[in-house]
């Protein structure tokens, strides 16, 4: 699939990784506090960070003293997130669609902002239901409809009538519409579904770093840019420049986000059974990366 080739080679770039990790937790570390609150992370969890990225959700919870495995399809990510936890030792680079783990291995799964990165985000969350205990808890996010951090390039983009080419792809804002992500946990076995905005603010330090952040430590955004003509892509920067004066600060910029945070549990009992449920491991793509 073109959108899963688009998100592994982006994000198996080393640069990609290295501004992304430098750049983009401004913008996704306001949901980290209640996304484990949401699965009840405490002392000895055994907590799955599904898409952990350069390891945002990890380090907190390894704070909380959490036992953390992170999952991440890009070794690049693994690494920068290894050495900025490196007390935590499990860092396993597999799609998350197919996980190679046993059923019911983690008491909590999380993922921050990952959903809308797989290429099949409906499999991936029935395969987090397949990593729960009886009992256990799966919390996600995504963006909320009205996160004009997120919104603000497309809009410009199609405020100058461009549209670059890009292969189908999940919706940045697809299970946003309220309820949407609740039914999609039933679908897949989950009980006592539930759904709640968090709001918060990405301080970024100039307009500048905000561009780069998506030209450099994004996916999709960073190959609709590049697709453009270099005219066109600084008619880009420059009306981006323009709308992020509104949000300016003492400090620099202060864009508002949204995020929508899903949570759901797997039944005690251990009666339930989720729909679609694919429980082989995906041996070609798993790897440990080595301390």
């Amino acid at each position: 699939m073109a959108f899963a080739k688009l998100e592994r080679d982006a994000w198996s770039d080393p640069a990609v990784a290295s501004a992304y990790a430098e750049l983009f937790p401004a913008m996704v570390r306001f949901t980290v506090p209640a996304l484990l609150d949401g699965v009840q992370v405490g002392p000895g969890t055994r907590l799955l960070d599904l898409a952990c990225g350069p390891g945002t959700v990890t380090r907190e919870a390894h704070a909380r003293g959490a036992e953390v495995t992170g999952v991440d399809l890009s070794r690049a990510m693994l690494l920068k997130a290894r050495t900025a936890t490196p007390a935590v030792r499990d860092w396993i680079a597999v799609r998350a669609e197919k996980l190679p783990f046993q059923d019911g291995k983690f008491e909590a799964v999380a993922s921050n902002f990952g959903l809308l990165h797989f290429s099949d985000p409906r499999r991936a969350i029935a395969e987090a239901f397949r990593m729960l205990a009886p009992g256990g808890r799966v919390a996600l996010t995504i963006w909320g409809a009205d996160a004009i951090g997120l919104r603000l390039i497309p809009e410009v983009l199609e405020s100058l009538h461009l549209a670059p080419p890009l292969p189908p792809a999940p919706g940045f804002f697809a299970f946003a519409e309220p309820g949407a992500l609740s039914r999609t946990f039933e679908e897949n076995g989950f009980d006592s579904p539930s759904e709640r905005i968090v709001s918060g603010a990405a301080e970024i330090g100039t307009a500048e770093e905000y561009w780069r952040m998506f030209l450099e430590g994004s996916a999709r955004t960073r190959a609709g840019l590049l697709a453009l003509a270099t005219e066109d892509r600084e008619r880009v920067r420059a009306k981006v420049f323009e709308r992020l004066s509104e949000y300016r600060t003492g400090s620099g910029v202060r864009v508002p986000v949204t995020a929508v945070l899903g949570t759901a549990r797997r039944s005690p009992t251990g009666s339930d059974q989720a729909q679609n449920r694919d429980t082989g491991s995906d041996t070609d793509s798993g790897y440990t990366v080595e301390n």
